[in-house]
């Protein structure tokens, strides 16, 4: 018995301290942010990451272990070349593009030229099978896929319609697999894949 009371005790001490982390933390909210004003978690994230490359131009941004080091410099400009390519091929804001690949630089880059951009960045387990990714990419509707060449040689594009390219998330080039020819008239994309 004296357990069944322990357990009790313990869900009710759990239950009081999120009452009062959630009191603590909604007036703090509400002193941040008064009635009327909204909240807009993304723009605030967008331009606080605007303000750190503008500061922090020249440092160190991301690198994967033993290998290149980006800076913000050259963050900021592979995100733009990315913003005018998908532009080009004719996403709007709000597409989506799936990331399904091992964390890395590039894997960075890519979700916050997604994020930057207005586009929806749907990040997929990358241990996903080819046919499990197939899925979550369809289901998804992304429009475009980064991905890794063992998982690109194993899939069916057949099965994604809305897939209009697919690119390499290690190197960044382009697979065989693109229905848009506005990937490969664009100039940003002739003078390199991104």
């Amino acid at each position: 018995m004296c357990k069944k009371y322990e357990i009790i005790a313990q869900k009710t001490i759990n239950v009081q301290f999120d009452k009062i982390l959630y009191i603590i933390l909604s007036s703090e909210i509400n002193r941040l942010y008064p009635k009327g004003r909204k909240i807009n978690i993304m723009q605030n994230f967008i331009s606080r990451f605007q303000e750190i490359v503008k500061t922090c131009w020249a440092t160190p941004a991301v690198s994967d272990y033993r290998s290149a080091t980006l800076t913000y410099a050259d963050m900021a400009h592979e995100i733009e070349k990315m913003h005018l390519v998908w532009r080009e091929a004719g996403l709007v804001k709000g597409d989506k593009i799936s990331l399904n690949a091992r964390s890395s630089a590039n894997w960075a880059v890519v979700f916050m030229a997604a994020t930057t951009g207005g586009y929806v960045a749907c990040q997929l387990f990358n241990g996903f099978t080819p046919v499990d990714t197939q899925k979550f990419v369809h289901h998804s509707d992304s429009k475009i896929l980064f991905t890794e060449k063992a998982i690109f040689e194993g899939m069916d594009f057949e099965t994604m319609p809305r897939v209009i390219a697919v690119f390499d998330m290690k190197s960044m080039d382009q697979f065989t697999h693109c229905k848009a020819t506005q990937f490969t008239k664009s100039k940003a994309f002739q003078s390199r894949s991104f």
